[in-house]
């Protein structure tokens, strides 16, 4: 056991010293049975870094991912490791922004790849055999079974970084098979289309004659632009009724956790974890408070109770929220004499932020509101351009310069 310590006086583990400069450093043998050596300004990410030098992942963070590569040794060498066991090692050393993944955005990960990839041949298929050609025949098998040419995407971004893993960090791959495989796969990302201001009107009093529970969750997501999960998790003390705000801070997923058989709704951050407060106009405000005034569900999640709106006497699921509303457009499609050809939940979330930009809202309230991260985003919702936006600027424009 080493009796060596650092200059802060903590002990040393095997491998470990610290230069006179203050650095840390871990040598170790790789798997061809050399001496490497990797460098840290901290031995724990607690540490803080000395001034005027580059921020970096601690010495004992690095140790840990060396660790786990080195014991998967033998397979490493033999190329003998699935696919499946590469994402498990790529999840448990996943970081962002420089910090590991949180247990929840862990198990969403898992749950979705255990889903749709982990009893797969792709997934039993050791990585070193996978080819563009097994990726290409994956993302069919993905379109044939329903799912969307978004979930492709979704599994691209995901298998694009699993096998950089495999090449970065356990050298058992030259090449990532991902690349170009979307060239071959036909569909393309379907561009969320907002209401026309007469759509939007004739379809919310459609709502609210047949189904007055979906109307008030039409209205509130509309109205607050926030994400369908979101707006299931929204509860009694999210509301400032005195300052009339609504705070979203959580939203509502459905997923296995490591340790659970079956998938249940979960309690997770925001995406992108941003918490936002959204002032409320007099219409919403009303609809929230005849909520919180009524009966509701006594259903808690997580530990969190006072869940606003719900179903069957259980908390709303995405899902069947989903599923409901879109029953409902499909319904008013039948009467309609102007159809919606393409509606989900987002659209309504479109529809908000193109009534706001018409009438002048800031770019930069708006991400906040919509809880975007980059402003890019927001520009995309900003700027659709239908017949109707397009006449009525320009209408406007000749009003004002006449």
């Amino acid at each position: 056991m080493s009796s060596v310590k650092d200059n802060k006086g903590r002990k040393l583990r095997e491998g470990e010293s610290q230069r006179k400069d203050g650095r840390y450093m871990y040598r170790f043998t790789d798997l061809t049975g050399k001496r490497q050596t990797v460098y840290s300004w901290k031995l724990t990410e607690f540490d803080k870094i000395p001034k005027g030098k580059r921020d970096d992942v601690s010495l004992r963070e690095k140790e840990e991912e060396i660790n786990i590569i080195l014991k998967r040794g033998n397979s490493i060498k033999s190329k003998k490791m699935s696919l499946n066991d590469v994402f498990d090692i790529y999840i448990k050393l996943k970081r962002h922004k420089g910090k590991p993944l949180s247990e929840r955005t862990k198990d969403n990960y898992t749950s979705e790849w255990n889903k749709n990839i982990r009893s797969t041949v792709l997934g039993h298929k050791k990585v070193a055999d996978i080819c563009r050609g097994d990726i290409i025949s994956y993302y069919n098998e993905l379109l044939e079974a329903g799912l969307s040419y978004g979930t492709v995407l979704f599994f691209n971004k995901v298998l694009n970084a699993v096998f950089n893993f495999a090449i970065d960090n356990l050298e058992i791959i030259d090449k990532n098979p991902c690349r170009r495989a979307l060239n071959n796969i036909e569909g393309s990302q379907k561009e969320t289309i907002p209401l026309t201001k007469a759509q939007d009107k004739a379809l919310m009093e459609f709502f609210r004659l047949n189904d007055y529970e979906l109307y008030r969750i039409y209205l509130v997501m509309r109205e607050t632009m926030v994400r369908i999960g979101e707006c299931v998790a929204i509860t009694r003390s999210d509301i400032d009724t005195v300052n009339r705000t609504l705070t979203i801070d959580k939203q509502i997923i459905h997923y296995a956790g490591e340790k659970e058989k079956c998938g249940r709704l979960h309690i997770s951050e925001t995406k992108g974890r941003n918490v936002r407060k959204i002032p409320l106009k007099d219409n919403v405000f009303n609809v929230l408070m005849e909520l919180v005034n009524s009966e509701t569900t006594n259903q808690s999640i997580d530990g969190i109770s006072g869940f606003l709106f719900s179903y069957k006497g259980k908390v709303y699921s995405p899902n069947t929220l989903r599923k409901n509303m879109c029953d409902m457009v499909d319904k008013y499609n039948q009467i309609a004499v102007d159809k919606i050809e393409e509606f989900t939940p987002k659209t309504l979330r479109h529809t908000g932020c193109t009534m706001y930009s018409r009438e002048g809202l800031d770019i930069s309230v708006l991400q906040y509101i919509l809880g975007h991260k980059s402003s890019y985003t927001t520009m995309r919702f900003y700027n659709h351009t239908t017949e109707e936006r397009a006449l009525y600027t320009f209408r406007e424009h000749v009003k004002k310069s006449a």
